[in-house]
Order: C-alpha cells, then structure tokens, then sequence
C-alpha cells in the first residue's frame, strides 16, 4: 500500500530555551499535576489508550487502517464499509441492494452495430427474433479502449477514447423498450497502466506486464477505482440501465512473484479490496442503476488459492446480478465446477448449468439471482433447450452470444 510517511520534526533548542528552564520545569510539574487529577477524575482505564495516542505504532504507520472485507448484518441489510487504505478518496457508504431487474433476456451486440443505425435495426430484428427485451453492448474491452465517445477526466482519454455515440444508441433502444447493458472491463487493460503508471501494476517502478504482455490497473489504486467509476457514471447519465463488470480480479497468470500491488498484500486484503470496490461502483451509479458481475470459468472453478481476490460470498452482497459465463464454445471438452471436471459432451448442458446455478447459490445464497451466458445457434433446438433448461433452475432469463448470423 501507498502511504504518506510521517513527518518528524526535531525541537530547536537556543540560549533562551536553556537560560528559562526553571519556568518550564514549572510548568512540567503543574501539567504533571493535572494529568494526575484527570486520571483519577475519568479513571485509569483511560490510560492505555493515551499512552497509544502519545507513543504511536512503533512500526510508524499509527495512523494505519486495517482493510477488512465488508460483513453483512444480521438483519440482511448493508453497512457502510471501509475502503483500503489506499483510497481514502473514495469513502463509500453502501446503500441497500437494489431490487433485482425483471428477467432480461439479452442479445450480445459484438460488433459495434449499436453504434450506427442500420446496425441497430438489425438488433432489434434478432431481439424480436429470439424473444429478447435487453442488449449488452461492450464499452470498455480488455485492451483498455472505449467504444463510444467519452468525456471523463483522463489524462489519457486521447489514446482510449472511441467513435460511437452512446446516448443514440441507448435512445433508440429504450424507445423500443429495451433494457439496455453496458459490459466495462475494469482491471484488465493494456493502455490506461501504460500511460498513467501510476495506477498500474508494477516492478521496479515500471509497468508490469503479465505472460501476454499486458499492462493491468492495480486492484489497490484509488485512481483506478475513480477512472472506472467515473466510465459507470458516464454510461449511467446516457440512460444506461445495468452495468456488467468483468475483469474484477487481481492477475494471476505471468511473473507474479516480481509483480508490486502494496505493502503488506495479503490474500485477505486483496479479497476486501475486490469486495468494497464493487460495493464503490455500486454506490456510486446511484439505487436507480443495476450492477451485475460476470462470472467466467476461472471463477466457476472454484475458490482456488485466493489469490485473485475474489470471494463470491462478499461480492454477491454488494450487486444485483451473477453472469455466469456457460457458453459451449467456451466449454468445448471440458468444465470445472467448483473443482469438479465435467464433461459437456458426456454429460450434457443440463449437468453444467445445473452445476454452475448451485455453486453460485451455495457460495451467495439461495437470493441471488443468476443470468447465465449462452451460444445460441438460431434455429438450434439444442439451444432452444439450453434456455428452457436456465429457465427450469430459475434464473433471470439468460444473455445470447448469436452464433448462426442473422
């Protein structure tokens, strides 16, 4: 962690100092006194804590915070957290989860066709196709670039900013009635670190790159955190309905070991990081705005070693929606399930999604509701199915990667 080393100032010490120091040797033993009378007045018990207060930590860091992953009360409801130390910027009291959005079944819009409108009417062409009411529109992929035209406050906003304008798109949509989905890569990006080091990952004091070199904004970084609230915030002004946050992890493939996130960077912290920055984001879009998590295979796997930061049982409290990530394309052999290998083509999509639905529900609860990630082939009865079978396990309606075209 980053933190302002404390000042020390040595007393100056003069010939008048010295040539009066019978007068303070008064005055030592009057305050003496006082302190005296005080202590017996409030009671001895008061004594430790002053005695912290004048001494201090003896590592120097008295003033430290201890990062603790956010509890939930017992009466269900959210308490106001602390975030890391780190980014005392960003004090975020936690708001009661909002109510979760009615069933969205969403079409993935992959290729920018969101943004002109011959591409629009072709979305709305596959919604009425496929009885969808929602869309999911990337805004921020893995590389670090927007694709609408943006305006936060960036020092580097030149190098990632995009050409599409947002606020017709989701106009046009809405006009249609459609719930509209904005997908942010948050940590996961190879321009912003780059350029602005200091928000990245790093060692030896340049940007740290993992095994495919590529740059990732540190999980600890206050300047991080309000980069990416601030892209939440923007997308929400543009009538935006939901935010699907992906990439909300620490990195874990690469030369970690070599790789400098904080002082004192425990397993614990990173996981009390990750949770009160979702719990930031949530707070900060407003009660009005839902959030979403996607979840991927890396985090269907399991709890793992921690190291990732992620802990599902925290984050389910601070969003709306878990996204679990079952498309087939993705599980083309094999799938792990909470450290269980299951065979797709053996087992069939019912075993993964029923497998998937009761992980998540085991480490969140029976409440949260899920909407997976599927391959819809048009015209596929296997994905006619696919979606019959969510719907059988409850889940909030499903989002649809289309892979057989228009």
């Amino acid at each position: 962690m980053y933190r302002r080393k404390r000042s020390s100032f040595g007393r100056y010490r003069g010939s008048r100092f010295e040539s009066r120091s019978g007068i303070f040797k008064i005055i030592l033993a009057v305050l003496a006194v006082l302190l005296a009378l005080w202590l017996i007045f409030t009671g001895l018990s008061n004594l430790g804590s002053f005695m912290e207060i004048f001494k201090g930590d003896a590592s120097g860091r008295e003033n430290e915070q201890q990062l603790q992953p956010p509890q939930k009360p017992a009466d269900g409801s959210s308490a106001p957290q602390t975030p890391p130390a780190e980014n005392t910027s960003a004090v975020v009291p936690s708001e009661p989860v909002a109510e979760p959005p009615a069933a969205a079944y969403a079409v993935y819009v992959t290729d920018g066709s969101a943004y002109t409108e011959k591409g629009r009417q072709g979305v709305l062409s596959d919604l009425s196709a496929h009885g969808a009411n929602a869309v999911v529109i990337d805004v921020k992929d893995g590389s670090g670039k927007l694709s609408y035209i943006s305006s936060v406050d960036a020092p580097f906003l030149d190098k990632v900013n995009g050409k599409g304008d947002l606020a017709a798109a989701v106009q046009e949509f809405k006009d249609n009635d459609v719930y509209v989905i904005a997908r942010l890569s948050c940590f996961y990006d190879d321009i912003a670190p780059r350029r602005y080091n200091k928000m990245a990952v790093k060692t030896s004091g340049v940007t740290w790159l993992d095994r495919n070199y590529h740059s990732w904004i540190n999980p600890y970084s206050p300047e991080g955190w309000d980069y990416i609230s601030s892209i939440a915030q923007e997308l929400c002004g543009m009538g935006v309905d939901e935010i699907m946050l992906r990439d909300y992890v620490f990195p874990t493939l690469g030369k970690v070991n070599i790789a400098y996130f904080s002082e004192n960077d425990t397993i614990e912290k990173r996981a009390a990081a990750i949770t009160t920055f979702v719990e930031k984001i949530k707070h900060d879009i407003g009660s009005g705005k839902a959030l979403s998590l996607e979840v991927g295979s890396e985090l269907l796997a399991g709890d793992g070693d921690g190291k990732n930061g992620i802990d599902l049982t925290q984050l389910s409290a601070q969003c709306d929606m878990l996204c679990p990530v079952l498309r087939t394309s993705v599980y083309s052999k094999n799938a792990v399930i909470d450290g269980n290998k299951i065979s797709v083509k053996n087992d069939g999509f019912t075993v993964l999604a029923s497998s998937a639905a009761d992980y998540l529900r085991q480490k969140a609860g029976d409440g949260i509701p899920i909407r997976p990630w599927l391959d819809i082939n048009a015209g596929s009865t296997d994905s006619e199915s696919q979606i019959i079978t969510t719907d059988s396990l409850g889940c909030f309606g499903c989002i649809m990667t289309l892979t057989g075209g228009r």
